[in-house]
Formats: structure tokens, C-alpha cells, sequence
């Protein structure tokens, strides 16, 4: 007989920044596309001439390093990952993560439970269960 893993307080916390990072992953994905895409060079602020002698392979360029680029590649991970934990909830859960993650009024999980009209107690047994359901995603336990 396997014992349940339990999630530490580290990897809970790590849980919860995940699913903030995951509430705006669509955000964060085109931002870092952007950067490898259009990066910043120092210089003038017009150029003069064109680049009529350069042969450009900017497609091939920036597809060769979008696949090489670690925290793009973390990002579409995490939201694989987290597509997979929302498909999951029930519900309840469902509008927790949406409260909590999603909302501008930024609750704490107390606010969340007044919202939904649970006791604290089941917040934070449900807000257990969300976290262990994304650590099994991601293979923490």
C-alpha cells in the first residue's frame, strides 16, 4: 500500500506561483515571443540606407531561436501542464482558480471561500487538492 504523498510548504507555494504564472501565460508567452522576435539594439534612431545587400533568413532565424530559448520553452510547458490540471477540477475549483487567479480585485483564498460561500476549513482543502493536482502535472509528487 502506497502512503499519499504530501506537498511541502515550499512546493506549495511553488504550486501557487505556478498558477498565477499560468493565469497569464498567454501574456507572458507573446511578450517573450516579442523579445525574441524584435530585440533591442542600441544605436541611431534612423538608419540611413537599407539592407538591399543582405540576404535575410529571419523566418528560419527566429524559429531556430524561439525553439533554443529556455524560458519560452518553460513557458509553453507550464501551460501544457496547467491546461491539463484546469481539465481536471470540478466546478467549485473552477471558480476558485478563477477568483483567486484571474480576478482583478486579487483575493486571498478567506475572500475567495465569503465569494463562494464556503467555510475556510473547505478552501483550504480544496486549495490543497488544486495544488496537489498541478504537482502531479508537473511530477513533484
Amino acid at each position: 500500500m502506497k502512503v499519499k504523498d504530501k506537498l511541502s510548504k515550499a512546493d506549495s507555494m511553488a504550486m501557487e506561483a505556478d498558477y498565477e504564472r499560468y493565469a497569464k501565460i498567454d501574456y507572458l508567452i507573446a511578450l517573450r515571443t516579442l523579445e525574441i522576435t524584435q530585440p533591442w539594439k542600441p544605436g541611431p534612431a534612423y538608419k540611413i540606407g537599407g539592407k538591399s545587400s543582405k540576404i535575410s533568413r529571419e523566418p528560419e532565424d527566429i524559429a531556430i531561436k524561439k525553439d533554443a530559448d529556455k524560458k519560452l520553452n518553460r513557458l509553453y510547458w507550464l501551460q501544457r501542464r496547467g491546461d491539463s490540471a484546469i481539465k481536471k477540477f470540478d466546478d467549485t475549483e473552477k471558480q476558485m482558480f478563477d477568483l483567486k487567479f484571474k480576478s482583478f480585485q486579487h483575493y486571498n483564498w478567506i475572500e475567495v471561500g465569503e465569494q463562494l460561500q464556503l467555510s475556510q476549513a473547505s478552501v483550504y482543502r480544496r486549495r490543497a487538492a488544486m495544488l496537489e493536482i498541478l504537482a502531479a502535472e508537473e511530477g513533484v509528487i
